[in-house]
């Protein structure tokens, strides 16, 4: 048995049931199933700051993070690996191979990260 609790639904104690507004991400970044995304480029989207801070208020307890914690755990990535370049050449890895992984350090997701620390104060 599989019990749901619908989150775009309000149960009222006098039976009635009020529908609450939904857009998933993949329609509000205009994507299809399969296409990867980060929070960053949903937060983008939002058309205010206020928007912005209400979706991450609502994620947040997803991932156990207050704001003040998340943006110290962004800080703390984004410091270590802005000099991922040094630390691999430090441990001995072949230019080639340092050339593969730029894809999974320099990214759009990093600088939306940088912006996103920016505006957070």
């Amino acid at each position: 048995m599989l019990l749901l609790d619908r989150f775009d639904r309000e149960y009222r104690l006098d039976g009635t049931v009020i529908r609450i507004p939904y857009m998933s991400a993949m329609t509000r970044l205009v994507s299809h199933d399969g296409t990867e995304s980060s929070f960053a480029e949903i937060a983008e989207t939002a058309d205010t700051s206020s928007d912005r801070q209400q979706l991450f208020t609502r994620a947040a307890p997803l991932f156990d993070l207050d704001p003040e914690s998340a943006a110290s755990a962004v800080r703390k990535v984004l410091v270590v690996t802005a000099r991922w370049r040094e630390y691999a050449r430090r441990s001995g890895i072949a230019e080639a191979e340092i050339t593969a992984m730029e894809p999974a350090f320099d990214h759009e997701a990093a600088a939306q990260a940088t912006s996103w620390l920016s505006s957070t104060g």
